[in-house]
């Protein structure tokens, strides 16, 4: 049981980042706290006939959510990272995001509504923040990770049953790579040995295969845009990511996760591909 929960909190999740989005979350999210308050009166607010009052726990809710949109992200951008957003990561902002909605709900209630409204203590009100949301946001989570993952692997089914289709192309010629760093030697490396690159700081890991086929790396000191551009116009080459440029041809397979879809290459090497991405590029 306890493995299954972990593994469950484990698994990918998309990352909300439109700011669109967020905000069409935010305001629905806030005008339901109203409506509930105002319609249904829970923890002995039928006393309180402000309905002005009331609305403020919506304003409450609004600048609660817009700091975990907005703000968190940006203080803490190694956390808040796509790639590696998972269930226990949306789990646990969620239920930060609750403790400072009840903060907000509980200094509104102490100074605006003190005359207005029954006092309680702070952890009250994290009793009852908590009791009206956890189990409507759970909820949210596990069906948006099922259509999520259910929705990126009838793309990946789509995209794989192209590759099946697809003839791979030889590519003999051999590229030369230019370091930014004038010192490095050039480093050459057959298009068809080419497998991804990836962004790494100041520099570019190659993955490719040597002689006897196994995978060997090459730190190349170049942005991903630059080497991208030494690569050329071969279609063979897909930005397929903003941190990663695929060789299409060593594309195995393509399987979904709820964040968005991975590229198996060869020497099983799990490539993400952006959702931005259009997957025909994949398949060309």
């Amino acid at each position: 049981m306890i493995n299954s929960v972990k593994s469950w909190f484990a698994k990918p999740y998309p990352l909300i980042s439109d700011i669109r989005t967020e905000l069409a979350i935010i305001s629905i999210t806030s005008l339901a706290v109203v409506l509930i308050l105002v319609v249904f009166k829970p923890f002995g607010l039928h006393v309180v006939h402000n309905v002005t009052y009331l609305a403020g726990f919506g304003i409450c809710t609004f600048v609660s959510l817009a700091i975990y949109f907005f703000i968190l992200p940006r203080i803490f951008p190694i956390f808040f990272n796509e790639d590696r957003w998972t269930i226990g990561r949306e789990t646990s902002c969620i239920m930060s995001s609750l403790f400072l909605i009840a903060f907000t709900n509980y200094l509104y209630n102490t100074t605006i509504g003190v005359n207005i409204a029954p006092q309680w203590h702070f952890l009250q009100f994290v009793f009852m923040t908590i009791a009206v949301g956890v189990f409507p946001l759970l909820l949210m989570i596990y069906l948006t990770e099922k259509l999520a993952k259910r929705s990126h692997d009838n793309q990946a089914s789509k995209i794989n049953s192209k590759l099946t289709l697809k003839e791979t192309e030889e590519l003999d010629s051999t590229i030369v790579l230019i370091s930014n760093n004038k010192s490095d030697p050039k480093f050459e490396v057959k298009l068809d040995d080419f497998i991804v690159a990836q962004s790494t700081g100041n520099y570019v890991e190659i993955s490719y295969q040597d002689e006897s086929d196994e995978v060997q790396k090459h730190l190349l000191r170049i942005t991903l845009t630059e080497l991208q551009t030494q690569l050329g116009d071969d279609e063979s080459f897909v930005r397929c990511h903003k941190s990663y440029i695929i060789n299409r041809q060593k594309i195995n397979k393509v399987e979904g996760n709820a964040r968005s879809c991975i590229a198996i290459m060869d020497q099983e090497l799990k490539i993400p591909i952006s959702r931005t991405l259009d997957r025909s590029l994949l398949t060309q």
